[in-house]
């Protein structure tokens, strides 16, 4: 899709004619509780972490990916900068929420222009917001078994993009990579995962190997496995189906570590902040039992939902080839739920550890920090490591 011109593209272009734009951006992954920025040098294929913070949010500053409260975004985000030492300008942003739409889908193929229409068409059926309204952006994956091509598609609202790019720039930033976050998610898990299936990144081009349809009808014949990437936010978890390393089936479920924070908050008559702390509690043990019931139980509807979101794919794509299932984010060292994802659905699970292929000097930070931004840490690690636009 074509951009309008500003001045700050203008500026840019005068900048890296000089040559004086840096190879690399700083990720910024905006969340409802907290704000993580980070910056990823990469030098002969390998990829070092040498800054990053992360900065509370007010209860309600953001609620879905509507910007509640302008002036806290900003200060948490002028924080974060300072506190990471952040004087690069150039941003790769990350957006998910409601106002957001990743999907794949099979077209009949054609050249650019071709290929453009119809991508804006099929978005017309299924976005749950006037085309015209977003913002829309594809990746072609590669042929498929009916001859078309399989096209990643993702959207977002312009209202919303455009309400986070000017508190962005209005501290001096420029952003010049969009992303959604479930991307970014994927980037890293295939940059870290061990999973041999893997072959291709989302962001380079791909092969021109027959990748399978998931709405082949050829049901019986499953060429590649699928694996599961959740990252169990504060907020909200992200169910990320993958195939080869690239998302054919993304949910958004409305629960998080939050939900048990004032779930026990709720229950027990606590402050917003004593619950916090029981909850955290809970990850060394000596919780209280009526605070592990709580988590218990949360947990339960948690992983009742994330099997209907599997259940719903399946009945969509008759595809039931699941091998793993690797999860992230910060709730994941809360009690039991591992293991109750691992018998509901039957597979191995793991964890993500963006730092099998990320180094850092140990200096730098210490052990409660790495441990906090191996499970936080991983979408603006993946937003880090965007490449400028050519």
């Amino acid at each position: 899709m074509k951009k309008n011109i500003d001045i700050q593209d203008v500026i840019f272009k005068i900048r890296e004619g000089l040559g004086l734009v840096p190879k690399e951006l700083i990720g910024v992954d905006i969340g409802q509780s907290s704000v993580k920025i980070s910056k990823i040098v990469t030098k002969n294929d390998t990829y070092k972490l040498v800054k990053y913070a992360s900065v509370p949010l007010p209860e309600a500053a953001i609620i879905e990916d509507e910007i509640q409260d302008e002036e806290a975004l900003k200060e948490a985000l002028e924080d974060a900068f300072k506190e990471a030492k952040v004087t690069e300008p150039y941003i790769c942003l990350g957006l998910s929420g409601p106002n957001t739409v990743i999907k794949k889908l099979q077209l009949a193929g054609g050249d650019d222009e071709e290929l453009e229409d119809q991508v804006i068409w099929e978005a017309e059926q299924y976005l749950p917001f006037p085309v015209e309204d977003c913002n829309i952006d594809w990746y072609v994956i590669g042929e498929n078994m009916g001859g078309g091509l399989d096209v990643i598609v993702c959207a977002v609202k312009k209202d919303v993009l455009e309400s986070f790019k000017s508190i962005i720039e209005s501290l001096g930033k420029i952003v010049k990579v969009v992303d959604l976050c479930s991307i970014a998610l994927t980037n890293i898990y295939e940059l870290a995962s061990e999973d041999d299936d893997i072959e291709s990144n989302i962001n380079n081009d791909f092969d021109d190997e027959v990748f399978e349809s998931t709405s082949s009808t050829d049901v019986n014949k499953v060429l590649i496995p699928s694996s599961l990437l959740i990252d169990i936010g504060s907020q909200a978890t992200v169910f990320i189906v993958l195939k080869k390393g690239i998302p054919v089936f993304v949910k958004e479920i409305i629960i998080g570590g939050a939900s048990i924070t004032e779930e026990i908050q709720r229950q027990l008559g606590v402050t917003f902040r004593e619950a916090e702390d029981l909850k955290k509690m809970s990850a060394g043990g000596g919780v209280p039992d009526d605070v592990l019931m709580i988590i218990n139980e949360i947990n339960g509807t948690l992983v009742n939902e994330l099997k209907k979101a599997h259940d719903f794919y399946i009945n969509a794509t008759s595809d039931d080839s699941l091998k793993n299932i690797t999860v992230t984010g910060g709730s994941v060292r809360l009690p039991n739920l591992l293991e109750e994802i691992r018998s509901s659905f039957g597979v191995d699970v793991s964890v993500l550890n963006p730092f099998n292929e990320i180094e850092f000097n140990e200096s730098d930070f210490d052990d409660d920090e790495l441990n906090a931004m191996a499970h936080e840490g991983v979408v603006s690690f993946g937003l880090a490591l965007r490449e400028f636009p050519k």
